[in-house]
Parts: C-alpha cells; sequence; structure tokens
C-alpha cells in the first residue's frame, strides 16, 4: 500500500485495523513478539503493563502472558 499519500495512510490503518478484530491478534506487538522469542518474562510484562491501566492493549498483553 502507498502510505505517502492522505488516502492510501487510511487504507492502511483500516486494513490493519480489520484485521486485528477479526483475528483477535495485535499486529506487531513488541511485547508479545519478545515474550515468544524468550526475551521478556511475563513478570517483566507485568510491570510493563501498570502504567497502562485497563487499556484494551494492556488487556491483549494480559490475555497473550496466559494470566
Amino acid at each position: 500500500m502507498d502510505t505517502g499519500i492522505q488516502d492510501g495512510l487510511l487504507d492502511a490503518g483500516n486494513f490493519i485495523r480489520t484485521i486485528e478484530k477479526r483475528q483477535g491478534l495485535q499486529i506487531a506487538c513488541l511485547e508479545e513478539i519478545a515474550y515468544n522469542h524468550g526475551w521478556l518474562d511475563a513478570e517483566s510484562i507485568r510491570r510493563s503493563m501498570q502504567p497502562m491501566g485497563k487499556t484494551d492493549y494492556a488487556q491483549y498483553l494480559f490475555r497473550s502472558i496466559g494470566q
């Protein structure tokens, strides 16, 4: 997708949003990637989630570490 123009950027954003909602996954969730590769443990993720409060992203991380 050409994200150098406004319509292309909007199309790309809508595409990512659609994929995330349909599959229930976050695209490029760095904490999840690091956890799955063993670079971060569950406790490190929990600590990083504290400032996020009860955001959707924090809840996703909570589910991704199996808690």
